[in-house]
């Protein structure tokens, strides 16, 4: 059961730690890319220089890798807990953690230590599925008439966080206080942003359930959800066009950073302009487009032609040109976005209102899956070529494309047979 009373509703101050969770979260993601770009680059990085390509790239997509694999382990985990024991202890526990993992981080970064490093992108992953629990928290204290506006409000959080990370990542290594601190400072900044936050959050949010759930928690659940999702008769195809599609868009992201830094000599100032670039973009889609565009299309053929776009954008982003490589972030932010939206939608359009829980969980393990898998495959082929590996991207949502066809189409040959 969940409460809130007026006093509580009608005060706009009780969202602010919310809300800057999300932000703080989705910050802490994408400051890495410059960063990690660089650290990884072919000149002047962490690695020594006798240490081969192939090996400095995979290394390069481990490290990025690490945080979705504790996003996919620990995010199903931690909202089970939440129902458990409240809203507020396990967002307190989510942001004093991640506050710890970004000082391991930054640590691990002085010391030149790879393994480190890993570890705490990794433990950081495990306590970052404060996004949903304070979502979660969002709605409990939303008056009905008040939802659907607060609920936005996470979507804006979420551009806002993710269009800043890249700009703090860049600003904070070279620039303020904590430039000092060299690679580290970024880490610095967002450890000192979490706890700032947690201690809002524990001065200002009250609790938002009064009665918990009982029973055990399910430490596996991540790989129950995603092994769920390509089971069910009625997601499978959902299921596959979800991971080829954001795999799709976690490769370009991620080969997009390096082929900046490597073929274009693009400093951490520079790169992470050129990624903020892409996630104001990406942040635009999610929260004006789509509401655009579903006046006009159907989510089927907004999930089609966005994976053409995307397709289409990983293509120009494959030539060997600087311009190109500007030009196809717009087909390619766009088109990852709305892919993204209209599947998620085409997920929740697919069970009842009581199954909104349980299918929303398995979206969140197939994208933390398709983050791992991306991270790895970018790291792969980057090796061998940075056109290849944009090529070999723009696969991904043509296969989705015709996934998407065939569900069509058996739907419309089952509604025939019904008839």
């Amino acid at each position: 059961m969940v409460v809130a009373d007026n006093k509580t509703q009608s005060n706009f101050i009780v969202y602010i730690p919310l809300i800057f969770t999300i932000v703080i979260d989705a910050l802490g993601i994408g400051l890495v890319f410059p960063i990690f770009a660089s650290l990884f680059s072919q000149t002047g990085g962490i690695l020594p220089p006798e240490v081969s390509i192939s090996v400095t790239n995979l290394l390069y997509g481990v490290t990025l890798a690490a945080f979705p694999v504790g996003m996919f382990i620990g995010a199903p985990i931690l909202g089970d807990l939440s129902d458990h024991w409240g809203r507020k202890k396990v967002l307190l526990v989510c942001l004093y953690a991640e506050c710890i993992g970004m000082l391991l981080c930054a640590v691990a970064l002085s010391f030149s230590s790879i393994l480190f490093i890993v570890l705490g992108r990794l433990f950081t992953g495990l306590f970052a599925g404060s996004i949903g629990i304070a979502q979660a928290a969002v709605i409990d204290i939303s008056p009905p008439h008040k939802k659907a506006v607060n609920l936005s409000l996470i979507s804006i959080a979420l551009g806002v966080g993710f269009a800043v990370g890249p700009v703090a990542g860049s600003y904070f290594t070279v620039n303020s206080f904590f430039a000092k601190f060299g690679y580290s400072g970024p880490f610095i900044f967002a450890a000192t942003l979490a706890f700032m936050n947690g201690t809002l959050l524990l001065t200002t949010f009250k609790e938002t359930s009064i009665r918990f759930k009982a029973g055990k928690i399910v430490l596996i659940k991540g790989f129950l959800l995603f092994i769920s999702g390509f089971t069910s008769r009625r997601l499978k195809n959902l299921a596959i066009t979800l991971i080829l599609t954001q795999m799709a868009w976690v490769l370009y992201f991620q080969t997009t950073s390096l082929h900046m830094v490597n073929v274009y000599g693009y400093n951490i100032t520079q790169l992470g302009r050129f990624i903020a670039y892409i996630a104001a973009v990406y942040s635009i889609v999610l929260v004006l487009v789509i509401r655009i565009l579903g006046r006009f299309f159907t989510i089927e053929n907004i999930f089609l032609y966005s994976s053409v776009a995307l397709s289409f954008g990983l293509l120009i982003a494959s030539l060997n040109s600087e311009l190109a490589a500007w030009i196809a972030v717009i087909p390619i932010a766009a088109g990852s976005g709305l892919t993204y939206l209209s599947v998620v939608t085409l997920f929740s359009n697919s069970v009842n209102k009581q199954s909104q829980g349980w299918v929303m969980g398995i979206v969140g393990s197939i994208v933390a899956a398709a983050s791992c898998l991306g991270s790895i495959i970018a790291g792969l082929f980057t090796s061998i070529s940075f056109s290849l590996t944009f090529i070999i991207g723009a696969l991904f949502p043509f296969i989705a494309m015709f996934v998407i066809k065939y569900r069509i189409l058996s739907h419309i040959r089952a509604t025939k047979i019904s008839k």
